[in-house]
């Protein structure tokens, strides 16, 4: 259902372009994805909302979602280095010389320039929905890398793009580790899952890992009492979605119940437009009511 994972970004100012639809529209399709060249490593641009359809921007009531994607040849690394080696040794017959680095990276290129033609390719799309009742833009990337490539497209469409990454007032680790040696979380709707991730605050690379795991049990004690600090958890909201969140309040392993995926079922999935107009009415309203409640335990939005 549209994000498997989601990294949030807040606007600082109002954009009138996210309440233009068809203007929106038109910048986008300046951008839109070309097909890869036979010299082309890698194309990146935006794509319909969905497949079958010859609209990029999709609008929901104020909100929209739009999608982008990136195309990529495939060149294994393992298959340059054997071509190259091939030619570094031809190379070295005709001059009585190996080759220097400088003469290397050229022969490196001209393989990879040949082999190009000839490469599979691969595509990836990143989906983005922007909520305007929040100023919230979603983007659907597992990285912050990733993000940043769709973001920067965006901004590059339209011609400015004023955002920061949401990050609550409080600290997530602080919280989340007060909330489960506490037992639960001060929220009505999140509870904690299965899963948690623990790290020392001067070691934070150095994490212990629970999954499948009561995060009652005596070794989440053992976590706890060695002051411990949560940096990851798997958390439940109001039985609808389940996901992980860490401590860059990034919200990673989404998984969607099999109620909230059932709601609009009476609507004949052969009707792609109406079905894909529905399900997407329903995430960005599931998503609208999740993050102030996520927010909310963590002090709200840090407007730093």
């Amino acid at each position: 259902m549209f994000f498997k994972n989601l990294i949030v970004y807040r606007l600082t100012r109002d954009l009138e372009i996210f309440s233009d639809f068809e203007k929106l529209e038109q910048l986008l399709e300046e951008f839109s994805l070309k097909p890869c060249g036979s010299q082309d490593v890698k194309k990146f641009g935006w794509v319909p909302a969905f497949n079958g359809s010859d609209v990029k921007v999709m609008p929901s009531s104020s909100n929209f979602f739009i999608r982008a994607r990136v195309t990529e040849k495939l060149l294994p690394p393992a298959i340059i280095k054997e071509y190259s080696e091939d030619r570094f040794a031809s190379f070295e017959m005709r001059e009585g010389r190996p080759p220097k680095k400088s003469e290397k990276l050229t022969i490196k290129d001209e393989v990879i320039l040949e082999l190009l033609p000839r490469a599979f390719t691969r595509s990836k799309d990143t989906c983005v929905a922007y909520l305007a009742d929040m100023g919230f833009l979603l983007v659907g990337a597992t990285s912050e890398k990733a993000a940043s490539d769709v973001t920067a497209l965006l901004r590059k469409s339209i011609g400015s793009l004023p955002i920061v990454p949401l990050m609550p007032a409080k600290s997530i680790p602080l919280v989340m580790t007060e909330s489960l040696k506490a037992g639960s979380l001060n929220s009505s709707n999140l509870t904690f899952g299965d899963s948690a991730s623990f790290a020392a605050a001067d070691e934070p690379d150095n994490k212990a890992n629970f999954k499948n795991q009561d995060l009652s049990s005596d070794e989440i004690d053992v976590m706890l009492a060695n002051n411990k600090l949560v940096v990851k958890a798997n958390l439940d909201w109001s039985d609808a979605i389940n996901f992980d969140l860490d401590d860059d309040f990034y919200i990673r392993r989404i998984n969607y119940s099999e109620d909230l995926k059932d709601q609009n079922d009476d609507i004949d999935r052969d009707d792609t437009a109406q079905r894909f107009d529905a399900d997407l009415a329903l995430v960005l309203g599931e998503f609208s009511r999740l993050l102030p409640d996520l927010l909310s335990l963590f002090g709200g939005v840090d407007e730093g």
